[in-house]
């Protein structure tokens, strides 16, 4: 049975979000319960910031805006 629950969980599709690129993505200062993506030291939030393709910079207000009311 829990063979079946681990096959069917969503933890097989996701990773903890990558903040940075210290131990742990920055994620937590103990040990996460699910892998860490090992790309996180180039791909985290902190390398984002300022990069004008990066998602931490996105204009979110007009994507919100683009759907109607």
């Amino acid at each position: 049975m829990l063979g079946y629950l681990r096959y069917k969980s969503r933890d097989n599709a996701r990773t903890p979000m990558q903040w940075e690129d210290s131990e742990n993505a920055g994620f937590s200062t103990g040990k996460p319960w699910i892998m860490i993506n090992p790309n996180y030291h180039d791909f985290n939030a902190k390398e984002q910031v300022g990069m004008d393709v990066g998602l931490m910079d996105a204009d979110w207000e007009g994507a919100v805006g683009y759907y109607p009311d």
